[in-house]
């Protein structure tokens, strides 16, 4: 007993000696846990930050153990997350756990919480605060590039400077605060984070990935790590990532469209491109890449679906004043008003009775005494018929709209969806659930003209925080909605999902069977020949035979017709109307274009559990396998 003591201290001390100096730790010594921090300090514009720690358990039992970050919530913090919770199960020896935080700030305390079998610690340097922006889209914000630790980052930050037009500032990396705030284009096209690990002990969650716009590794790295960071990096350029290659080793995922006379490699909403050497002119290459030789470095935002891509940005600015909100770009409430008239009705109503009518009965009554009492009475009447009338005009159940695009690799069993999401409740909600894989961001416009001119921003929510269930999924509490006030959210996710349009191609015409899991108002689907068939009203599991489009359309051969084009035109063209203009002949060969008039099963209802007046629109685009490689 007394020789485990020993070597159990020895360790304690050999991590107390180690730690990072940027970072703190935590001893709970009659437990025989010890915890490190692993924060990073480099600040981001967009996306999910990911907190690190590394827990050591030195008993024979697993333990479970909770943290709170940050230690002590600030709810009086506008637009910000008070904190954050998670449990973890740790079996004997050592692992690294990681705690996302959704794109908001979180005040200003580092301070992290760990529990653990009634006993408490602390670490009072547990995290680094990343997230400063309530703007927290991206737009006109350098471009933040995660690099291997094998990639030369003064390198690539000369290449960066030599790109950068001449008089347009320094183009280089750094903590530049300042980005944005003052206009709508910066000096600064980029800031590089450096990996201080090698590639397998990257994380494993591609929303640890979602606040960079692109990576930068070798090839051979790639080949050599775990597939679960692989999958990680490769949902991450799914979601819009841009992933460079430097050297041989890199094999895609199946599917997507081969490149043809371009090093570019198109990957659902992202983009790969492998490079043979890490020559000067590759990190030239990668630079004008990154969009460094533009005089205005009009950074753009992470992809967003439909009207709130418009909103973001016509309203993520801090240098112009928009008198719009989310909800005219993207609207939930636009056809519910307060009934004015009637209310202005009910109080002339009541200055009469409350007034002359109660002064006449009184006096006739002889009880002009009584006026003391009936006057209150009347009042608290008509006050109670003004909540009821305004507060039940738009009854009780909240509003929920929702849109997405789904692109469903039926070969690697990969979806990928943008989703735009607006709920508007007369009762705020307590809770709202999400996917472990969701990215969720909430949007707030830039801008308010305060009431003495001049501008202010103004917070329907308080006491955000976020609950990581023990099966990771993310539960948003305390009033991420306020009170009658539109809440807009803008989602991308990729996640594996086994569901699929089956096709048999063995007839004249194809028949298919839904098994998408829900109904298809209408269906485009391209042989692998080009030739494109139709169907409509397909609901889930039925068999359907499908027919030629009218006039023999077939797949368009230019190059630019590929899943990756047409979910950007559908995106942009998120209005159903609009896109009933798309042309079927941009569906590819070998895919199909599914439009969907209720839930999509790819996009959760934050509100599930409760009734809503849900309405919504969606579209998957989906890569079949080749028919020689069915089974």
């Amino acid at each position: 007993m007394r020789f485990e003591v020993v070597i159990w201290i020895s360790l304690v001390w050999a991590g107390l000696l180690n730690a990072s100096p940027s970072g703190g730790t935590a001893t709970f010594t009659k437990l025989k846990l010890h915890i490190e921090s692993h924060p990073v300090s480099s600040p981001i514009y967009h996306g999910y930050t990911a907190h690190r720690f590394t827990v050591d358990n030195f008993a024979s039992e697993k333990k479970r153990i909770t943290f709170t970050l940050p230690f002590r919530g600030i709810s009086s913090e506008d637009f910000n997350i008070r904190n954050i919770t998670r449990s973890f199960t740790i079996s004997p020896g050592s692992q690294t756990v990681t705690i996302l935080q959704p794109p908001l700030p979180m005040g200003w305390i580092e301070e992290v919480k760990i529990t653990c079998d009634g006993q408490q610690r602390s670490i009072p340097r547990g995290i680094a605060l990343r997230m400063s922006e309530t703007l927290n889209c991206g737009l006109h914000q350098p471009r933040v590039v995660f690099v291997s630790r094998s990639i030369n980052q003064t390198t690539m930050e000369k290449a960066i400077k030599a790109c950068a037009p001449k008089g347009g500032g320094s183009g280089s990396s750094g903590p530049h605060h300042y980005h944005g705030r003052g206009g709508p284009h910066s000096d600064v096209h980029a800031e590089f984070l450096s990996s201080g690990e090698d590639l397998p002990k990257w994380p494993r969650h591609w929303l640890a990935y979602s606040c960079y716009d692109m990576i930068i590794l070798r090839g051979i790295e790639w080949n050599q790590a775990p597939s679960d960071i692989r999958s990680a990096i490769e949902r991450w350029v799914l979601c819009g990532g841009k992933l460079a290659i430097i050297g041989s080793g890199y094999s895609p995922p199946s599917g997507w469209k081969e490149p043809d006379d371009t090093p570019l490699r198109n990957i659902g909403i992202g983009e790969v491109k492998e490079y043979e050497s890490d020559s000067e002119n590759t990190f030239k290459e990668i630079a004008l890449w990154l969009g460094a030789d533009d005089p205005e470095n009009n950074q753009g935002t992470i992809p967003i679906f439909g009207g709130l891509q418009k909103g973001v940005d016509a309203l993520h600015h801090t240098w112009n004043y928009n008198d719009r909100d989310f909800n005219s770009y993207f609207p939930v409430i636009g056809e519910a008003r307060t009934p004015v008239r009637l209310i202005i009705i009910v109080l002339t109503i009541f200055v009469l009775l409350a007034g002359p009518v109660n002064l006449f009965i009184l006096n006739n009554k002889g009880k002009r005494a009584w006026f003391l009492w009936t006057l209150p009475a009347i009042s608290f009447a008509t006050s109670t018929v003004v909540f009821v009338v305004s507060f039940f005009s738009e009854g009780l159940t909240p509003r929920l709209k929702t849109q997405s695009l789904t692109l469903l690799n039926q070969i690697e069993q990969e979806a990928t969806t943008l989703g735009a999401i607006a709920v508007y409740a007369p009762i705020a909600p307590s809770k709202l659930n999400f996917s472990g894989q969701t990215e969720v961001t909430p949007l707030f416009q830039g801008r308010e003209r305060g009431p003495f001119g001049g501008s202010r921003q103004r917070d329907s929510g308080s006491n955000r925080q976020v609950e990581w269930s023990a099966g990771g999924e993310q539960r948003l509490t305390g009033k991420w909605v306020g009170s009658r006030v539109p809440a807009h959210f803008a989602i991308r996710k990729s996640e594996h999902r086994e569901e699929r349009l089956q096709v048999d191609w063995s007839g004249a015409a194809p028949k298919i069977i839904n098994g998408l899991g829900c109904r298809i108002t209408r269906l485009y689907l391209s042989s692998p020949e080009g030739k494109i068939y139709e169907g409509s009203e397909i609901g889930p599991g039925k068999n359907t035979l499908l027919k030629p489009v009218a006039g023999g359309l077939k797949s368009k051969t230019s190059k630019d017709n590929s899943t990756t084009s047409l979910a950007k035109q559908i995106a942009d063209l998120a209005d159903q109307d609009s896109v009933n203009t798309i042309s079927p002949e941009k569906v590819p060969p070998n895919c199909y274009w599914a439009q969907l008039s209720e839930p999509s099963p790819f996009l959760e209802d934050p509100l599930k559990g409760r009734n809503s007046r849900h309405r919504t629109s969606g579209h998957i685009i989906g890569i079949l396998a080749q028919p020689e490689d069915l089974p």
